[in-house]
């Protein structure tokens, strides 16, 4: 399991975008995603999210540059806003049915994170084994 992921997001477009993350055609061409500190690609996570998954501790927007976020999870949407950081018990992304939608404000660019989560929880039980995910 892969742990949190920092996303430079560029919305070339001059309205408010949706962009899914994480989940096979949730593409948008007028947005750019970039992954920041790391060899890969967003192509590369995406994979990555469907053989291994990632796991957060939280959400961080540089600035409140994104405000309005949906995780989408096999229980259920929990619909987060918030300013610049939302600390959370757990989130999980499986590229599947276990994923993260945004809006990205026109003609802005800016860090999207999903917090990685710190080593005194990282030993606690693999969320694919649990059936509370957010």
């Amino acid at each position: 399991m892969i742990n949190g992921f920092i996303l430079e997001i560029t919305n070339r477009s001059s309205e408010w975008e949706n962009v899914t993350l994480f989940i096979e055609g949730g593409e948008n061409p007028k947005v750019d995603i970039k992954v920041l500190h790391s060899d890969y690609t967003y192509n590369s996570l995406l994979l990555m999210a469907k053989s291994k998954g990632f796991i957060g501790s939280g959400l961080q927007s540089e600035h409140g540059f994104i405000e309005k976020v949906n995780i989408y999870a096999p229980t259920g949407i929990n619909k987060i806003e918030f300013k610049s950081i939302w600390d959370a018990a757990e989130i999980y992304i499986d590229g599947v049915s276990s994923f993260i939608a945004l809006e990205a404000p026109p003609l802005e660019k800016g860090i999207f994170q999903l917090m990685p989560v710190p080593p005194t929880r990282r030993d606690r039980p693999s969320p694919r084994s649990r059936k509370n995910l957010l």
